[in-house]
């Protein structure tokens, strides 16, 4: 090994010491040895990553060709139903109505509370009423319905035995 970087530093030349050479090249392979180790872990998690992100995509797709039923009950402080309540279907950022036929898919509760929207498909949708604001979507290609999430409004949100029910609170 030629001492030139030692003679330009110092203006003169430097003994060899092959110890210092020795721990230099060393340091050197351990700092290589480092390097590819985090390189790999990198591009390990990275596919990782993507094949994650592909298989979501993938995942929403299929939630997305589905249809699947939204039911829930309404009621009032007593826990009696509330008849009437018209709730609209809007995409998630509200500002357009989910259609059927171009006319906004809306429906009303019975003498029972009851909501149901039979055949919508799966993806990510706003419930609206006037003083009230669910979010829906669908978790799982395997679920069975949708979920819901209140967001806005002076009703409770509960939920027993995959039955959901909105409840005015006191």
């Amino acid at each position: 090994m030629v001492n030139t970087h030692r003679l330009l530093v110092t203006g003169h030349r430097i003994p060899y010491q092959a110890k210092e050479a020795k721990k230099a090249i060393q340091g050197i392979d351990q700092w290589k040895k480092w390097k590819f180790i985090t390189w790999f872990i990198g591009i390990l998690l990275g596919s990782i990553g993507l094949v994650w992100l592909l298989i979501a995509y993938l995942d929403s797709l299929a939630i997305a060709k589905r249809n699947y039923p939204l039911s829930f009950y309404v009621k009032n402080k007593n826990g009696r139903p509330i008849e009437g309540m018209v709730f609209s279907v809007k995409t998630l950022n509200g500002k357009h109505y989910i259609t059927r036929e171009k006319v906004p898919f809306v429906k009303a509760s019975d003498e029972y509370g009851l909501v149901r929207f039979s055949d919508l498909k799966g993806g990510n949708y706003r419930l609206q009423h006037e003083e009230l604001l669910l979010k829906i979507h669908v978790k799982h290609k395997h679920s069975k319905q949708f979920s819901m999430k209140l967001k806005k409004g002076r009703y409770k949100l509960r939920k027993e035995k995959e039955v959901y029910y909105l409840i005015e609170k006191e």
